[in-house]
């Protein structure tokens, strides 16, 4: 027997129990990901403005070409003022989500410009960086592939807090890897080869200072 909506009783037809919690679960999954994301968001912009205020303070105590400072004990007796200078970050930034991936660099001006990057070898022999060559037998790169200088090698800024006087310029980077479900595969930092952390899912926050150094 065939039946037709013909045959149904007119009450079943405008039956609408149920309704309600089919409309909710078509709705909810976008709603709560508009949630997700405004919450995301302002993390970010709270990270964003904490690490330019963290990179700001270490700007000012590193002019002085200091390696201590009352207000961080915890980093006082860096050898250097670049040390110190990340030291410090790291500890102002302790607090944030995963601030203990924040990476600094200090890259003093030399001419106007900052330094050039520098190739990241080390040498298998004596276990200690290397820059040339006929030294060593092989080198090891970061990323573990063991090869001669300059196959393939990734460029790294070596952190160098300058002189008195001198201008220099520093740079956070804090990575955050987007939480948001589904939606993280359209964010990411794709520069892997000069941005500390950089990966792709993860929006690589950065702040940036240029200070001139007093004649210390």
């Amino acid at each position: 027997m065939k039946l037709s909506l013909r045959h149904l009783p007119v009450r079943f037809l405008r039956h609408r129990e149920g309704a309600t919690i089919i409309e909710f679960a078509i709705v909810a999954p976008i709603f709560f990901l508009l949630i997700l994301g405004i919450i995301e968001f302002g993390l970010i912009l709270f990270s964003s403005v904490a690490i330019e205020s963290i990179v700001m303070m270490a700007s000012r105590t590193a002019s002085l070409g200091a390696t201590s400072n009352a207000a961080m004990p915890a980093c006082n007796g860096s050898a250097t003022t670049a040390d110190f200078i990340k030291c410090y970050v790291k500890q102002r930034g302790a607090g944030l989500i995963n601030g203990g991936a924040i990476s600094v660099v200090a890259v003093p001006y030399t001419g106007g410009a900052p330094a050039a990057p520098v190739l990241p070898d080390v040498c298998l022999d004596s276990g200690t960086p290397s820059s040339a060559p006929d030294t060593c037998t092989q080198y090891m790169e970061v990323n573990s592939i063991p090869h001669y200088q300059g196959q393939n090698d990734p460029l790294v800024t070596q952190s160098n807090a300058g002189t008195g006087g001198q201008l220099v310029q520093i740079t956070a980077y804090y990575p955050w890897k987007v939480m948001i479900p589904f939606v993280s595969q359209y964010f990411g930092c794709h520069d892997t080869q000069n941005t500390p952390g950089c990966a792709p899912g993860v929006i690589m926050i950065t702040s940036s200072t240029i200070v001139k150094n007093e004649p210390f």
